[in-house]
């Protein structure tokens, strides 16, 4: 395991760090946290090293502060090294999210897997896929080169920086999506498993995708009711909540030839799901909300997908190359 580099601990301080004697209980937040950090760490040294950016290094930052908060962590003081980092708090501020929107009355009543799981268990599964996406996102800033580039889109001025950290936030979110799609693939193939139940299994993953969206928009929801406004560097929380859920079903592939008939049934699943969180949690509190237009907040993330492919995708490269095998 790689250990964070001085220019790191000196801001942010000593990490926790856990070994194979702590007994954590399966499901807490600090076993929830730890392994998915420590997984999110690992498997972006893989990424990078199968790259051909075997000098780089990636630790992961398991932070005491209880204040909710992950981020990736660069520096030109050490351009080897890299932190993907989580407060303590950030799992405990999720599980919170979703008990204070009382997810598990918005799973739709007609559902056939999730009803039967134990309630801890649900919760644990939500908790799991959300907090798991957020570390994914760190992920794909530190595999994009995201952070190299904001430091020199920095010398450009203002202006250029807050439009570029718009953009990649938006690259890390449809990679985030990508990363997750497995991991709730597997997660609907062990339900089915182990509640032996007599349904396809695409029946069980759409439930899990659902419940995903659900979960996603309640957090982004909590995350951003105070600070989200009409200059946020993110996009509204059902805009960036359908985004994801439905780019992680697209990735995930399907057993039929009907190929585009099981996207269009995942798709308004998911879309169902997201819509009864729109109708039941976030209209009670829209004054917290900035103004929401569909049609204006659709219109804006697709232009930041167009410009990821023409503009920042080429512009990572470059970065790539400078900062992929630093001095």
């Amino acid at each position: 395991m790689h250990l964070p580099p001085e220019s790191f601990t000196s801001s942010y301080g000593k990490s926790i760090y856990f070994n194979s004697n702590d007994k954590l209980e399966v499901g807490s937040d600090d076993y929830i946290s730890w392994h998915l950090l420590n997984r999110a760490s690992a498997s972006t040294n893989l990424a990078l090293n199968q790259a051909g950016h075997s000098l780089l290094r990636v630790s992961g930052a398991y932070l005491p502060n209880l204040k909710p908060r992950a981020f990736a962590y660069w520096s030109t003081k050490s351009p080897r090294d890299y932190v993907i980092a989580c407060t303590r708090g950030t799992c405990e501020a999720v599980r919170y999210s979703l008990s204070e929107g009382n997810f598990q009355s918005l799973i739709p009543a007609n559902f056939i897997a999730l009803p039967k799981l134990h309630v801890d268990d649900l919760s644990a599964l939500a908790v799991s896929i959300t907090l798991a996406t957020i570390l994914y996102h760190e992920v794909a800033h530190v595999t994009r080169f995201h952070l190299p580039y904001l430091v020199e889109k920095k010398k450009e001025g203002l202006e250029s920086l807050s439009n570029a950290k718009r953009l990649c936030e938006a690259d890390a979110d449809k990679w985030a999506s990508y990363l997750i799609a497995p991991e709730l693939l597997a997660q609907a193939r062990g339900i089915n498993s182990a509640l032996k139940l007599r349904v396809p299994e695409e029946i069980v993953l759409r439930e899990v995708l659902t419940l995903y969206g659900i979960a996603l928009h309640l957090w982004f929801a909590f995350d951003n009711h105070i600070t989200l406004k009409k200059s946020s560097i993110y996009p509204h929380p059902l805009i960036r909540s359908t985004r994801i859920t439905i780019g992680a079903a697209d990735n995930i592939p399907t057993n039929s030839d009907v190929t585009e008939s099981l996207a269009i049934e995942r798709s308004i699943s998911i879309l169902n799901g997201l819509s009864v969180v729109e109708n039941k949690h976030l209209r009670s509190v829209a004054a917290q909300q900035h103004p929401f237009e569909l049609s204006k907040e659709l219109f804006d993330i697709n232009e930041k997908y167009s410009d990821i492919e023409l503009s920042l995708s080429p512009a990572l490269y470059e970065i790539r190359s400078k900062w992929g095998a630093p001095d």
